[in-house]
């Protein structure tokens, strides 16, 4: 979720068609606030976090992220040319509240439903393979 949306946005920021339709530059405020709208919604999400996986679940907490990781994104896509900036980023915030929500959740969820003999192991490794996806990338 995170290493995509990254990827996405360096490109979309280079990309001269982008630039054009949504009348923004690649420097200076614009493109900060275009970039950092990501990491807002993240930080906005900080306090729901831990009652959306303790409340109701971690499944619950990575399904209610994922679905708005998917609202955000389509908000993204559909953005036009009228709202332009404004909806992109409307869906960037909801992209970024999605994803810590549901990153947040995983790592627990894995942990408790993994066999007690492999907890550890799992535990270990869950976060090395993070790197391994960008070795698929290249």
């Amino acid at each position: 979720m995170n290493g995509y949306d990254g990827s996405l946005i360096n490109n979309l920021l280079a990309n001269p068609w982008f630039l054009r339709f949504y009348h923004g530059e690649n420097a200076g405020i614009w493109a900060g606030i275009v970039t950092s709208m990501y990491q807002i919604g993240g930080v906005v999400s900080l306090p729901f976090i831990g009652p959306s996986a303790d409340t109701y679940g971690r499944r619950f907490g990575m399904w209610i992220g994922c679905v708005l990781i998917i609202i955000g994104t389509l908000i993204q896509g559909v953005a036009t040319r009228e709202n332009g900036v404004k909806q992109f980023m409307g869906g960037r915030f909801l992209l970024g509240f999605g994803v810590n929500v549901a990153s947040a959740a995983g790592p627990m969820y894995v942990v408790e439903v993994s066999h007690p003999a492999y907890r550890g192991i799992v535990t270990a490794i869950f976060n090395c393979f993070w790197y391994v996806k960008y070795l698929i990338y290249l």
